[in-house]
């Protein structure tokens, strides 16, 4: 009687392996496919000791055609397996046919003018500028208008850090000052400046085609168009912290679409009544009317696309 070896012992497990794993995967047991593609290359390694060790590659007449014979048995083995695999991988007939999508039914019966509505123009954080197709960087008082004189300082021309200065006045209910840039620009931009209040400031205004106004402790801001759209205040919420005198406040414009940003996170977004047209953007501080008051800005930069 034949004695069974220990390569055909594993080359009989290593067949069984693979008929067990083909029958789990159709039965839908094994749901990652590379632990599959391992186990049936383990499987495969085990019928190796009988390939290379039946009489057709041990009694070869020489060594280069033993070794001839053994990678044939190799290459049998590797191509069988390899057929399992894609045999296994090959998605049925029933598994390519997609469902058709189904269809929206869209009522265009309807001929009301549809109202104007946020576009998906902003995501959580600023626009790319690398898109942009001009920046302008605010860091000289030559770009200003008009020239207040010793009221609009240029604390560190080269970084761009101002101060600005607003005298008593008594008779009116807050002293302001207001600067812009003497440059109009677009409707499509991203202007963005870090500011801070210093001395009595009441608010800190950005203005452009619409006006951002916050309060000194950056707990609460205003958004004013006309006398048409007056938004109460909101507060300024954000994951990241604020420092409790200086942040950055940003405004995106897109047409009519606004998007506003403290420290780089969205805080407000909401649609313009009117057109919007080219035109300068600046700071406008107002103060305590008895004292007057101060604030410094910087870093105050325009990009167009």
């Amino acid at each position: 009687m034949h004695k069974i070896g220990l390569s055909e012992e594993l080359a009989f497990f290593g067949i069984v392996a693979a008929i067990v794993l083909l029958v789990l995967d159709k039965m839908g047991k094994l749901k990652d496919p590379t632990t599959l593609i391992i186990l049936l290359a383990i499987a495969a390694v085990f019928t190796l000791p009988l390939a290379l060790g039946n009489s057709f590659v041990y009694n070869a007449s020489s060594v280069p055609t033993k070794f001839g014979r053994g990678m044939l048995m190799v290459c049998i083995v590797g191509v069988c397996y390899s057929l399992l695999v894609m045999w296994i991988f090959t998605p049925t007939q029933d598994e390519n046919q997609q469902p058709p999508p189904q269809q929206k039914h869209v009522n265009n019966s309807s001929k009301e003018p549809k109202q104007p509505t946020v576009e998906e123009i902003a995501t959580k954080h600023p626009p790319s500028v690398s898109n942009a197709k001009r920046d302008t960087h605010i860091n000289s008082l030559d770009q200003f208008n008009p020239d207040f004189g010793d009221k609009l300082k240029a604390v560190s021309p080269f970084l761009g850090y101002f101060e600005l200065s607003a005298g008593p006045s008594p008779s009116n209910p807050y002293s302001s000052l207001m600067v812009k840039t003497k440059e109009k620009f677009g409707t499509h931009y991203y202007a963005s400046i870090r500011m801070g209040a210093l001395e009595n400031v009441n608010t800190m205004d950005f203005i452009g085609d619409i006006c951002v106004c916050v309060l000194p402790g950056w707990n609460e801001f205003f958004i004013w168009e006309s006398e048409q759209l007056q938004e109460g205040w909101y507060p300024i919420k954000i994951k990241s912290e604020k420092h409790p005198v200086i942040n950055t406040l940003g405004v995106y414009q897109k047409g009519r679409n606004v998007s506003i940003y403290v420290n780089g996170e969205l805080v407000r977004e909401f649609v313009k009544i009117k057109e919007p047209s080219p035109c300068p953007i600046g700071v406008h501080l107002k103060a305590n009317p008895q004292t007057g008051g101060k604030m410094h800005f910087q870093s105050f930069a325009v990009w167009e696309f």
